[in-house]
């Protein structure tokens, strides 16, 4: 199940993070569509692991778990972002807190 859900959060978080830096980081120089996939992959793969295997081993409750570990990975995918995009860290943030949104959205229709 676990490389299902990856690939599900990698191809999800990756395209809209596509979507969101054509629209609304700077139109002067725009981050190469390899560097936004590499980053998609990145940050999906760097996170997902901890809320799955990490953060379970200390919080046990499902909703507490969610409502420490999406806030941790979002503001972590917003760091990888700010330094690998690069935007700045309010921008990386925004775009962070996009790509979990939708994420976090689909994963509960898809899992139903």
């Amino acid at each position: 199940m676990f490389l299902q859900a990856l690939g599900l959060t990698v191809a999800i978080e990756t395209t809209v993070l596509w979507g969101l830096t054509r629209r609304f980081l700077p139109s002067g120089t725009p981050p190469s569509t390899s560097r936004v996939l590499a980053c998609g992959i990145l940050c999906s793969s760097a996170t997902l692991p901890y809320l799955w295997f990490v953060l379970p081993a200390w919080v046990q409750d499902r909703h507490v778990l969610m409502a420490i570990g999406e806030p941790a990975v979002t503001l972590a995918e917003a760091g990888i972002l700010a330094l690998a995009l690069p935007a700045r860290p309010a921008r990386a943030l925004a775009l962070s807190f996009g790509c979990n949104l939708i994420s976090f959205l689909m994963g509960l229709v898809v899992m139903r």
